[in-house]
């Protein structure tokens, strides 16, 4: 089998782990703190205003007689599941360079992502705390940066399928209309430039090393006196890079079949996340919506939760799935409980189970208790 690494031999420490390490260690105990002291109280003035917009008597009254247990563990389970799911991903990928990660570690890496996502404003902790967790268990550096990369692009690409595949088939759009409707219209064109964007890096690799010689000149023109460091370090980046591309395009080019296996899952995965809003709403409003409709619009809203710049997009996704629905559903008021709803099991909920993991797991698998 090609083997790139071992998980057996602990990464011997270099600038880039250093600085994956550095990101990591940003989000101490203080700011952990701090972070989740933010999300509480988001947490509680956003009923409080979704409430002053419909009444207080109107959600209270929603509340009593719509509200159900199973609004709650259904999409709780559903984003359980994802664990799993991210983790046989992780196994599967790695498997393909000689390295067998166990499944506890998968699920600790997946956990470990989402919570780093759910504190770090627009999720901007995540990828540093997988890679550094694939690097303290040994994984090369390139390769837990490359499977950090390749997720990126086979996100976009499950989006962009969702999109083309199932939104000529959405026949309610005509009911929203201003800001809503460019909403959706905005989340589409984005995944539809990422997606040429990504796979034009696939096919022509040259295009980031010629990025990078042009910043290079532009530098040394600005910084002449340190031009010989400067073209060192570039170097140094450079090679790196093209080790790193060398281990992404055997995964597409030698495994493609895996990377296809990758995108069903991630597929799954996002028909999860939409299924488990889809069941609130349609149980606490009534509402018929075809699911597949329902994906498209799921989908194309999902890129505003990674860029909206609070812990987790905290106050920002629940706004903008309210708005949007409420549209759609006609009844303002259960969409809103449907989004609080959802969003307490599949945020709140999972963020205090990612928190039992993060001081929990240790404990559990001994290979973490001392890191080398």
């Amino acid at each position: 089998m090609h083997s790139l690494g071992d998980n057996n031999t602990p990464q011997t420490p270099n600038k880039f782990t250093r600085n994956i390490e550095y990101l990591t260690s940003q989000v101490n105990a203080k700011r952990l703190r701090f972070f989740v002291r933010y999300v509480v109280i988001i947490g509680i003035l956003i009923p409080v205003m979704f409430s002053f917009y419909v009444g207080h008597e109107t959600m209270l009254k929603l509340i009593a007689v719509n509200l159900r247990p199973d609004m709650i563990w259904v999409p709780f389970v559903a984003y359980l599941a994802i664990y799993v799911i991210d983790a046989w991903r992780l196994q599967i990928v790695l498997y393909q360079y000689g390295i067998k990660f166990r499944f506890m570690d998968g699920f600790y890496n997946s956990s470990l992502f989402l919570l780093f996502a759910n504190l770090t404003p627009a999720g901007s902790g995540a990828y540093p705390a997988q890679i550094f967790h694939l690097m303290k268990n040994g994984i090369d550096s390139k390769i837990a940066a490359n499977l950090s990369l390749s997720r990126v692009v086979v996100f976009i690409l499950a989006c962009f399928l969702v999109v083309v595949m199932f939104f000529n088939t959405v026949t309610d759009l005509g009911k929203i209309s201003g800001a809503s409707i460019h909403l959706i219209y905005a989340g589409v064109f984005f995944f539809l430039v990422m997606t040429g964007f990504y796979l034009l890096l696939l096919i022509r690799p040259s295009i980031i090393y010629r990025t990078i010689d042009v910043i290079l000149q532009v530098l040394v023109r600005i910084m002449p006196g340190r031009s010989e460091q400067l073209h060192l370090r570039f170097a140094r980046l450079s090679s790196w890079i093209r080790d790193m591309m060398d281990v992404m395009l055997f995964l597409w080019k030698e495994k493609f079949y895996i990377v296809l296996l990758d995108l069903v899952l991630t597929m799954v995965v996002l028909g999860l996340q939409a299924y488990s809003l889809y069941y609130v709403l349609t149980s606490m409003t009534g509402w018929t919506m075809p699911f597949t409709d329902m994906f498209v619009i799921f989908v194309a809203l999902n890129i505003f939760a990674g860029i909206i710049p609070t812990p987790g997009g905290t106050g920002g996704v629940e706004w903008v799935y309210a708005f949007v629905f409420s549209g759609l559903t006609g009844a303002a008021g259960g969409t809103m409980l449907a989004v609080l709803a959802w969003r307490f099991a599949t945020y709140y909920l999972h963020l205090a189970l990612e928190t039992l993991v993060f001081f929990a797991f240790p404990f559990v698998n001994p290979s973490l208790r001392n890191p080398q």
